[in-house]
Parts: structure tokens; C-alpha cells; sequence
């Protein structure tokens, strides 16, 4: 026993302190990392983040086993790491079955998301979610906590601010010397294409917004206005950035966030009388309706051959609509009602949010914009055909039509990794031909534009089903531990007052309700990014930035999960 203590302390620690450097490169390093501008962007983070993975990841996994060896934790299997070694083995068959073997093991030209690149992120997840938190209860090991999230949202602020100053042609790092104009409007900060871009917006946006709506219910939190302050400019830069990166799946993840932290916000207000979250989630809808209308402005008094708003990227149609106006009038008014009264209906307020939501959706099923409303036949958004989403629509209808068409094998285990061009150039040729060329030009097609529909494609109904399954585990667990845990502090609350009220000279364990208080934040902020990802990649894919960034998070998240109990 004392030789496994003896061996047990230093490797926790060992393990503990790689994997924070390896999780600071890819949240920090990577995103920043750029050489000759724009020249070959994608291809040189994906160097860099082979050969350092390629370094770290068998050291830290070697150590892992072995310490879950000592720990004897290997029997502790939860229900997203399953779904996450089924991935694992899918990836390993289909590449095995796949008729593109030599393609399918490294990934396609430019992409590299084959199989070696779906198994380190598969590494990424254990090797976080085993090594991060080595336990809460320490102070100094208390505040690691929040120290990726913190860089997280500091190292995105600066990317933001300069993707904001790219918009009106603002370059410090001199990234568009020499580039044509179409380059200036669909590169961006460090990261380089918009979709790129929209991706890494969406998946970190949660954090800081997380703070700004979840923490500052917390009674000391109240006092510190700087922390306020601090996450609400961090939450106007992001809006600012993704209402002026050109690309509408940021937008729309943008949105669906804002109605789905709305519905938290009103079920916290309707059934445990907690107001808080709803006053900081109007404040976040006031700044949505707002910051549009403040750079709609500012691109009106700007001089317009100095500013790179592209007009197929539809940014300066999105800033000087109307809408915004009775927006803004609407969010302060409500505001302004809830702060006097702090009292909302039981019914009234979820019943609209219901309403609004299932006819955005109805609108986007069915075509169908009503006569009385002939403003919206303006947003192609809301026009669901062949040429949705710059031809997303009729690529969609082919990749479905091509999938049922598969032999028997590849409907379980598909084409191979990131085989999805190579599968359709060859047997579909006419799909790439005529229509799609008018969107994308000779440019290749390398995926589905849909992640999860390229998943089944490429990885089998088998991989499909497990890669979906990871994401929805773990967002379904962890909201159902902060709410687990806080009806556990509102009883243990509870029983405190009754206490104070008796004058019992009663022992009060405040230490647990506080770590619970401090780190729901981090766990909230997980299970949002997670959100985000499954609803921007409903229109965008895999690549080196964003994907390994998702399975750390998925680390982080499932980390969080397993010390719940400490």
C-alpha cells in the first residue's frame, strides 16, 4: 500500500501537469498560430498539431493507464466514454473495410481528418477528462479549475477583436497584405476561412456567457461588479463578431443559445423562484438587439471601400435590418418591467417562447413564408431549396440519396474516414457538376457541409449513432447533475435556516455547497459548448482547429462528472 502511495502522488501529479500544457496549446497556441499570413493556414496548424499530439498523447495516455492501473478506475466507465470507445472502434473498421484504405488512415488533401486524426481526438477526451482535475477540495488545484476557461476566453477576446478589426480594415498583424478583395472578405484573425472562424466563435462563446448569466447569481458575486463588467464586454465582443463574420451558422447558434438559456432562465424563475438568471439573460438580449444597430451605424458613416463586407456574405443586410429596432424596444421594456416587479407568469411567457420557436421552424421545413409577412421572403434563410445555404440544400438531398444507394457493409460502417469526396467524384460525378459549380466553382466538395449527416456517410449507421451518441451523454448528464446538485444546496440550505431559526449550535458543511457554487459555472459553460458545436455543425463540418477543441471540452465536461462527488 505505501509503495502504490509512493508511486500514486507524483504520477497524478506528473499526468496532471502535461495534460494542462497540452490542453493550454490547444486552446491558446494553436487558434493564435499563424506563419505568412494566410498562406496555407489550415495545412500548418494541422502540422503543428500532429507533431505535438503525435509527442504528448502516447506519454500522457502510457501514464494514464497506468495510474488508472494503480487507482484501479479502469472499471469506471461512464456512459459517453462507451459511446466514445464504440466511435473508437468504428473508425478502426471502417478504415479496415473501407476501399479508400490509404486515404481513409490519413484524411483527405487539405482536411486531414482520417483516421489517425478521429483517434487522437479520441486520446484528447481520455487524456483530459482522466488527468484535469485531480481533486477540488485543494485550493491550489481548486483554481486550475478555471484556469483553461479563463485562457479559453481571453486568447478567443483577442482573436475576436481582431476579426472585428478586419471588418472595417483594421489589419495589425498585416494578414491581408497582398490578398485580393473576395480573400479579405472570407478570411478572418488568425483563424483564416469564415467557416473556420464561426466554428471557433461559436464553441468558446459559451464561457464567457456562462459567467455572465450562470455565476452571477452567486452572493458574492453580486459585490463584484468587475466580474460583471468583465464578462459583459466579453459577451458584446462576441455578438459584434458573430453578427460581422459573414457566416449564418454563427448567427443561428448565436440565437438558438439565446432561446435556449431564455427557457432555462424562465424555468429557474417559474419553479424556484430565482429571478437572477432571467435579469442577466434580458441583458444579454438587450446587447444582441443592440450591438447590431451600434455597427449597422458605424458601417454607414464609414467609408465603404474600407470596409470588407462582402455582399454574398449578406452582413450588411443582417446589420441595417428593421427588425433590430422593435427588438431593442421589446427586450428594454421587458427588462425594465421584470426589474420593478420581479414576478413573471406561469404560463405566458414560455407559451410565446414555444410559439416563436415552432414557427421559425415551420417556416424553415416547409418553405413557407406567409403572404401577410412578405419581409422574410428576403431572408434566404428561411427558404429551404436546392440553393439553401449556398447550395447546402441540393448537396443534402444528394448525400442522403447516395447513402440508402450503399452496399450493405458501408451503410454500417461507411465510405471510410473523411472519404466522403472520393466516394461521390467516383460514383457520383453529375452530383459535383452544373448546379454546385455555380456556388462553389472548380473548388472540391470534401464533406457534407453537415457534420453529423457526413458522419453516417463516412463512419456507418454504427459510427453515426456513437459519434452523435458522445455529445448527447454528455449534455443530458451534465444538466442533470447541476440540477441535481443544486436541489442538494437548496435542501442543505433549507435545513441552515431551520437550524438558525432554532438556535441549534449545528455543524453546517458549507464547504461542499461552495465548491458546487464555484464550478457549476465551468460545467454550465461545457454543456453549452456542446450545444453550440451540435448546432453549428449542422451546417459546417470537422477540422483542425474547432474538433480537437470539442473533445477537450468533452474532457473537461466528463472530468467535471467524475469528481461530482468530491
Amino acid at each position: 500500500m505505501e509503495k502504490e502511495k509512493i508511486i500514486q502522488i507524483p504520477l497524478t501529479k506528473i499526468t496532471h501537469w502535461i495534460t494542462t500544457i497540452y490542453m493550454v496549446f490547444l486552446g491558446v497556441v494553436l487558434p493564435l498560430y499563424h506563419r505568412e499570413g494566410f498562406c496555407m493556414i489550415g495545412d500548418r496548424k494541422y502540422r503543428l498539431f500532429f507533431i505535438c499530439s503525435v509527442i504528448l498523447l502516447p506519454v500522457l495516455l502510457l501514464l494514464t493507464c497506468i495510474r488508472q492501473w494503480i487507482l484501479k478506475e479502469y472499471k469506471k466507465l461512464s456512459l459517453t466514454d462507451f459511446c466514445v470507445l464504440c466511435y473508437a472502434g468504428t473508425v478502426i473498421l471502417s478504415t479496415i473495410l473501407s476501399p479508400y484504405r490509404e486515404l481513409a488512415l490519413w484524411g483527405y488533401e487539405d482536411w486531414h481528418m482520417g483516421a489517425v486524426s478521429q483517434l487522437l481526438f479520441v486520446a484528447i477526451y481520455f487524456v483530459v477528462s482522466r488527468n484535469w482535475i485531480i481533486s477540488i477540495k485543494e485550493a491550489k488545484y481548486k483554481k486550475g479549475v478555471y484556469l483553461i476557461p479563463l485562457l479559453l476566453m481571453a486568447t478567443s477576446a483577442l482573436i475576436f477583436l481582431l476579426a472585428i478589426g478586419n471588418r472595417f480594415a483594421i489589419d495589425p498583424l498585416g494578414m491581408f497584405e497582398g490578398l485580393e478583395y473576395w480573400n479579405k472578405t472570407h478570411l478572418l484573425s488568425t483563424i483564416g476561412n469564415i467557416n473556420w472562424y464561426s466554428g471557433y466563435a461559436s464553441l468558446i462563446l459559451p464561457f464567457g456567457m456562462s459567467i455572465y448569466w450562470w455565476d452571477i447569481k452567486r452572493e458574492e458575486n453580486r459585490n463584484n461588479k468587475w466580474k460583471e463588467r468583465l464578462s459583459g464586454a466579453y459577451v458584446c465582443i462576441t455578438i459584434a463578431t458573430i453578427l460581422t463574420q459573414g457566416s449564418l451558422g454563427g448567427v443561428l447558434t448565436f440565437g438558438i443559445l439565446l432561446v435556449i438559456i431564455t427557457a432555462v432562465s424562465i424555468r429557474e424563475a417559474v419553479q424556484e423562484k430565482s429571478y437572477d438568471y432571467l435579469a442577466q439573460c434580458l441583458k444579454i438580449h438587450i446587447a444582441f438587439a443592440g450591438i447590431p444597430i451600434l455597427m449597422g451605424f458605424l458601417y454607414q458613416i464609414s467609408d465603404k471601400e474600407q470596409i470588407y463586407f462582402a455582399s454574398d456574405l449578406q452582413i450588411e443586410q443582417l446589420l441595417l435590418s428593421p427588425v433590430w429596432v422593435f427588438y431593442l424596444i421589446a427586450a428594454i421594456i421587458m427588462a425594465v418591467w421584470f426589474r420593478k416587479s420581479r414576478k413573471i407568469h406561469v404560463y405566458s411567457i414560455p407559451f410565446v417562447c414555444f410559439m416563436l420557436v415552432m414557427g421559425v421552424l415551420c417556416l424553415l421545413a416547409h418553405n413557407l413564408v406567409p403572404d401577410f409577412l412578405p419581409f422574410l421572403n428576403q431572408y434566404p434563410i428561411l427558404n429551404f431549396n436546392d440553393s439553401w445555404g449556398s447550395g447546402r440544400g441540393y448537396l443534402w438531398k444528394a448525400t442522403m440519396g447516395a447513402y440508402f444507394k450503399l452496399p450493405f457493409m458501408q451503410l454500417l460502417f461507411g465510405v471510410g474516414p473523411d472519404c466522403f469526396a472520393s466516394y461521390f467524384y467516383s460514383v457520383y460525378p453529375q452530383a459535383f457538376q452544373g448546379f454546385l459549380a455555380e456556388w462553389w466553382g472548380n473548388a472540391y466538395v470534401a464533406n457534407a457541409h453537415n457534420e453529423w449527416l457526413n458522419m453516417f456517410f463516412n463512419l456507418g449507421i454504427f459510427g453515426g449513432i456513437s459519434y452523435t451518441g458522445i455529445y448527447l451523454t454528455a449534455i443530458v448528464r451534465g444538466y442533470r447533475n447541476i440540477s441535481k446538485n443544486k436541489s442538494k444546496n437548496e435542501n442543505r440550505n433549507k435545513i441552515e435556516d431551520e437550524c438558525r431559526k432554532k438556535d441549534k449550535d449545528t455543524e453546517i458543511d458549507t464547504d461542499r455547497k461552495e465548491r458546487f457554487l464555484k464550478i457549476s459555472w465551468v460545467q454550465m459553460a461545457c454543456i453549452l459548448s456542446l450545444v453550440a458545436y451540435m448546432i453549428h455543425n449542422s451546417v459546417s463540418f470537422q477540422q483542425v482547429l474547432s474538433t480537437p477543441l470539442v473533445f477537450m471540452i468533452l474532457g473537461m465536461h466528463e472530468a467535471l462528472q467524475r469528481r461530482r462527488s468530491l
